[in-house]
């Protein structure tokens, strides 16, 4: 495993500063995301602007985007879409809430080592060179770049990806300077560190800051040292590989951070003893103590003047006074007299003799001392407790006494006890009863200064005329009402709430609907549906990944119902092996074959699945003539079925007659053939073919039958998105993780696309204009699971279908 050990430059007003301000590191915590367990990131945030971010608020900022990326499983460039976003959010909503002519744009540029692979997220007009054996390759973006994060809704990212390996050098920089030219940068590997500074830095720097990777052996760490430390040595042009250096000493800039939440080791002297655990040792003083007296019937009055202090040697004169032992464990003679207990009235701690046959253990002179001074110590306790037990009766009885007059004689008798029980819940049930009057009537003030806040703030945000602002007035309302109902929730608030919710949600084009299950009781836990098919009658056809099989849900109006008899997957049919399906698709009706779905394997084997298992069968797909990849999708149109196969990089045709798919295959496309590595999903649409990559950009192509005009495709198509009233901006990914992608048919020919990772569905236009994002309510009667949904359908009755592995929720489509 590879080290990236980082070195630091910032010089300052021509003074060395060994902290860079912005630069960040993370490590993966013992619970990363899945996919995220073996990253490495780093991170650089820089500012064009007047109002740079204090260097405690940027740490504190990138803290949260190591969290966040950490956390977010997927793809590498995914999470580095998110931690853009966020940050970009972030930048946009404190310039926009500052003054004119006041702002911070963002510089930012991410790096992930994942394994061997170096992946670079930048943001802004920022520059990355890549030192390998081969050469230098310089990343920089005049144009998609864009000026920065924090100037627009949306913050363009740019993604490059290296593969590195030992001894290689990353040089970051949002500003470097002149003579960092290509070609006279060539070569700076192979100079010691300090020659690559002199190199680097030129005669006479005054303000330049860089940061500098060297990949080196290790366990995957990522070192931060300070290229100002680097002894000086004069240029040469004696080339010495970086990896024979030895590297400076590191300086006190902060380590890559760990987000396991590992707390450190207790320091066992800061460990102290509670109460509670020498009770039983307390208990045991009592139980000595008090089991060593007899209750005299007449109990001398117990002086408090200071004790008799007994002669070192007269030990025997002290026998009535037992030791800390006896105390807490009875002498081996025990008293005559039974213990004290609370039937037999206040224990008398007057001195008492003790019988002469009575044993004695012989103690030390310190030992009786400490005794003495133990029993005096309770003696004055307990006389303390009686007075004040007393003082309590006498005023309770002489204010009874004031409140019938003439009737003292026949006041009842109230037990000592009770009057100190009154005297101590008295005074406790005031407080506790304004306590209760306070908070309440705090609480209320609270909810209504923030509620009133809200109301202010939605005033604002309805005058508004500039619609980035009025989403940020919009946001700042809705926070106050969250606050407020901290205080308390009422119809006002939640009323409020579902105002604010919904101007935002009509900003940002979302049309929220609610989830209902489809079924009683949902499928097997074993079951995960990754494609749903509806027919024209409103039957579901599922695929059940798991199992390599498909399930079929009856319409019985208005819920479904499972078909226990339909039967569709893995086997012998006729004379076939079909394998665990891969893909399905919904076949025509009347069909000679009486299918209701087609179905096929790893190895191009076809199923025709037919209600009547009778008439269930599989023919063997034609095989490209280089075999295939790895079938990975199929579609059917208009008597074509298309088959995605990443593994061969190729869609192949097969036009057929009807539902006979006997001839060979053709290339969907002609001389150019673009790169179907990631592709995962595909649709088809007269004759534009559209391809879903993991990552989330689009491949669009237009089929020609004409030999002169050869198939186009557009590699990526952007989406073009329009928010909060803006003008639509092209983008190749969006901040989504989209899995499935499905095409609908007149009346409304649309694109939908199913988002794990925000639980919701895009519709685009076939153009890749954005139409709407349709979410799913979370605070309906219909809870839904925690996980991302797995499946996704459009039915021609326009009910929406998801499903989250084994279970099935469906919703009528919100209206546009």
């Amino acid at each position: 495993m590879l080290d990236f050990t980082i070195y630091t430059y910032n010089l300052v007003a021509g003074k060395a500063d060994p902290q860079l301000p912005g630069l960040f590191t993370g490590l993966p915590p013992r619970k990363a995301a899945r996919g995220r367990e073996h990253d490495r990131l780093v991170l650089h945030l820089s500012f064009d602007g007047s109002n740079p971010l204090p260097a405690e608020t940027q740490r504190e900022f990138l803290e949260k985007l190591t969290a966040l990326f950490f956390n977010t499983p997927g793809t590498v460039t995914y999470a580095l879409k998110l931690i853009v976003a966020q940050l970009n959010d972030r930048l946009l909503a404190r310039n926009l809430r500052s003054r004119e002519g006041t702002t911070a744009i963002g510089l930012f540029q991410a790096l992930v080592l994942h394994d061997d692979s170096l992946f670079i997220a930048q943001s802004g007009p920022i520059h990355t060179f890549i030192f390998t054996r081969d050469g230098v390759n310089h990343y920089y973006e005049t144009e998609d770049g864009g000026y920065g994060l924090g100037t627009s809704r949306i913050g363009a990212v740019r993604f490059y990806r290296e593969n590195l390996k030992l001894g290689d050098q990353v040089l970051l920089s949002a500003r470097p300077p002149a003579h960092w030219l290509t070609a006279a940068l060539t070569g700076l590997s192979r100079l010691p560190l300090d020659q690559q500074r002199a190199v680097l830095t030129g005669p006479n720097p005054s303000n330049l800051s860089f940061l500098l990777l060297q990949t080196d052996r290790g366990k995957g760490l990522l070192p931060i040292a300070s290229l100002h430390e680097v002894a000086s040595r004069p240029l040469t042009a004696a080339a010495v590989p970086m990896v024979d250096q030895t590297p400076p000493p590191a300086v006190p800039p902060p380590p890559p951070v760990f987000l396991s939440g590992e707390t450190l080791e207790t320091d066992e002297s800061q460990n102290s003893t509670l109460i509670g655990d020498s009770g039983e040792k307390v208990v045991g003083l009592f139980a000595g103590l008090l089991a060593s007296r007899k209750k005299a019937e007449t109990a001398p009055e117990v002086p408090q003047s200071e004790p008799e202090v007994l002669p070192p040697t007269d030990i025997e004169a002290s026998a009535e006074v037992p030791d800390l032992e006896t105390f807490i464990s009875p002498p081996i003679n025990p008293p005559t007299v039974e213990p004290w207990s609370p039937d037999r009235g206040e224990p008398d701690f007057a001195a008492q003799s003790v019988s002469a046959e009575a044993e004695v253990p012989a103690v030390g002179t310190s030992r009786i001392k400490t005794s003495r001074r133990t029993r005096t110590a309770l003696v004055s306790g307990l006389r303390g407790w009686r007075a004040f037990k007393n003082r309590v009766g006498s005023g309770f009885s002489t204010l009874l006494s004031r409140i019938m007059p003439g009737q003292a004689e026949k006041m009842p008798t109230v037990a000592p006890g009770v009057l100190v029980f009154i005297a101590i819940a008295v005074p406790l049930i005031i407080v506790a009863v304004a306590t209760t009057v306070y908070l309440q009537n705090g609480r209320g003030e609270q909810h209504k200064a923030l509620m009133a806040q809200s109301l202010a703030a939605v005033t604002q945000a309805q005058a508004q005329s500039d619609p980035v602002l009025q989403r940020v007035t919009y946001e700042a309302a809705l926070d106050w009402v969250r606050q407020a109902e901290d205080f308390g929730v009422t119809d006002e608030s939640r009323t409020l709430k579902a105002q604010i919710s919904s101007a935002i949600d009509a900003m940002d084009g979302i049309s929220r609907f609610e989830l209902h299950p489809a079924l009683s009781s949902d499928f097997d836990r074993g079951v995960r549906i990754s494609q749903i098919w509806a027919s024209p009658t409103e039957d579901l056809y599922l695929l059940d990944t798991a199992n390599g099989r498909v399930l079929r849900m009856v319409f019985t109006r208005p819920g479904y119902e499972i078909d226990p008899l339909f039967s569709c997957g893995p086997g012998m049919v006729g004379s076939l092996i079909i394998g665990p399906l891969v893909d399905i698709v919904l076949a025509p009706t009347g069909n000679a074959f009486d299918s209701v779905v087609l179905g096929v394997d790893a190895t191009g084997n076809l199923l025709y699945c037919s209600l009547n298992a009778g008439k269930t069968t599989a023919v063997t797909l034609p095989p490209p003539d280089a075999g295939w990849g790895k079938i990975q999708a199929i579609t059917y149109q208009n008597s074509v079925l298309s088959v995605l196969d990443p593994g061969g990089n190729a869609v192949w045709r097969y036009e057929g007659f009807g539902l006979d798919f006997s001839a060979k295959p053709r290339l969907f496309f002609d001389n150019i053939v673009p790169n179907l590595a990631g592709a995962i999903d595909l649709a088809v649409y007269l004759d534009d073919l559209f391809v879903l990559n993991q990552d989330g950009h689009m491949l669009v192509c237009t089929y020609s039958n004409v030999e002169v005009t050869p198939t186009r495709c557009t590699d990526p198509y952007p989406y073009r998105v329009s928010a909060a009233g803006q003008a639509p901006q092209e983008s190749v990914t969006l901040n989504a993780q989209f899995t499935q992608i499905q095409a609908t048919q007149p009346p409304e020919p649309s694109l939908f696309y199913l988002d794990a990772s925000g639980r919701a569905v895009y519709q685009f236009s076939m153009s890749l204009n954005f139409v709407r994002r349709l979410q799913p309510t979370t605070d309906g009667d219909n809870p839904l699971p925690d996980s991302a949904p797995t499946a996704l359908a459009v039915t021609g009755g326009r009910n929406l279908v998801m499903a989250y592995d084994n279970r099935i929720f469906i919703a009528a489509m919100p209206a546009p």
